[in-house]
């Protein structure tokens, strides 16, 4: 699986699948092939990440203390960053963060009935029908 996570504050974010259930995973949510982090939990999903990533760290750092010939490797700051990046860009917009989904796309989307409808977890983008005039 591929993670596409999608704001309109920031740029796309996309991540193999074992890395986007880690990082959920480590924000306390649950993986899925769809869901959203809205702008209320990216404190502590960032707190969490960035909590993560100093236990790696230290973790790293008493290895390299005991085996200095430790073969280099991708570290989860690096693999991080850009869900961190996008997630305060986004808290500064106020802008929820989508995966899975296409906000607009879908018919409940667009149809006026089901305007409000969050069945696939994702707010409409914009307001559709007679709200949009």
């Amino acid at each position: 699986m591929i993670y596409k996570f999608k704001s309109k504050a920031s740029g796309d974010v996309i991540m193999l699948g074992a890395l986007g259930d880690r990082l959920l995973t480590l924000m306390g949510k649950e993986p899925a092939t769809k869901g959203i982090i809205e702008p209320t939990a990216f404190s502590a999903a960032i707190a969490a990440l960035q909590a993560a990533i100093a236990d790696e760290e230290r973790a790293q750092a008493q290895a390299q203390d005991d085996d200095e010939a430790a073969a280099p490797s991708i570290s989860l700051r690096q693999r991080a960053w850009p869900l961190i990046d996008m997630m305060q860009r986004c808290q500064a917009a106020d802008e929820p963060i989508v995966w899975g989904c296409d906000a607009g796309t879908h018919a409940h989307h667009r149809h006026p009935a089901w305007r409000n409808s969050l069945e696939c977890g994702v707010p409409p983008a914009r307001p559709v029908g007679r709200a949009a005039q």
